[in-house]
């Protein structure tokens, strides 16, 4: 039980003071992983197959059963409570990624290409504080498409919260910025991240990367949101303005 503290208490401190926790292993056996990758594999075929998707991208929503081993993780569990407060926080979305090695980078040219891969580009979630968790299905290295982040900006009051174009940042801003942190490691890990925190999924790379990501949101902002009929996080189904026209998003924000 100490042993579980002092994790917890790790993890929420790398959360708040970086905005990410780099999890090498979230306690989980090699059958328990082997058992959810299969139900994530099995749900990202159905997906590819119903959408006869060729794009570097695959997306599938999945129950809380097929990954109930990690959602009963102790240090995940211990690790939300201590940021996000003891039963303050809702679970809100499971889903398995997958980035295969025909995704290319987020542009069209010289303009951003919202459809392609939207999470592809520097951003925030535009919701505030925020926690996503992730399960590696498999090694995650640095020339794996990993998730990347700005160290310590989760704490900014950003101008523009109700924008998608606003919350984008450019290469060159966040390099001149912070610092730039891959999130990697073996399977069975993983990482919490603050999506308040400026992030992107790399496009480039030599091999795919498909994990399991789930949300979880105070539970007081969730109610608020709902009340207000705002759509976000990013990604919730919802249309925004780009050079005059409207232009779906893609169903939820992919990292």
């Amino acid at each position: 039980r100490n042993s579980r503290r002092r994790l917890a208490a790790h993890d929420a401190g790398r959360l708040d003071a970086t905005g990410a926790a780099i999890i090498d292993d979230w306690g989980l056996s090699f059958e328990n992983v082997t058992r959810i990758s299969l139900k994530a594999h099995a749900a990202l075929g159905r997906e590819a197959r119903k959408q006869n998707l060729t794009a570097g991208v695959v997306e599938a929503t999945l129950l809380p059963g097929d990954v109930a081993a990690w959602l009963a993780s102790p240090r995940l569990r211990a690790a939300l409570d201590a940021y996000l407060g003891a039963k303050a926080y809702v679970r809100t979305r499971i889903g398995a990624l997958r980035l295969t090695n025909r995704l290319t980078a987020p542009y069209s040219g010289a303009e951003p290409n919202l459809l392609g891969y939207p999470s592809g580009f520097w951003h925030h979630d535009r919701c505030g504080r925020r926690v996503k968790a992730f399960l590696f299905l498999h090694d995650v290295k640095a020339d794996g498409r990993p998730t990347l982040i700005a160290e310590a900006s989760h704490r900014t009051h950003y101008y523009e919260y109700k924008d998608l174009l606003q919350s984008r940042f450019s290469d060159e801003y966040i390099s001149s910025n912070y610092d730039v942190v891959q999130l990697v490691g073996p399977r069975g890990g993983g990482f919490l991240f603050d999506t308040n925190t400026i992030h992107k999924g790399r496009s480039d790379g030599k091999r795919g990367r498909t994990v399991i990501i789930a949300d979880f949101m105070d539970t007081r902002k969730l109610y608020t949101f709902k009340k207000l009929r705002y759509r976000g996080p990013c990604g919730q189904h919802r249309t925004v303005k780009m050079g005059g026209e409207d232009i779906a998003c893609q169903s939820w924000c992919r990292r």
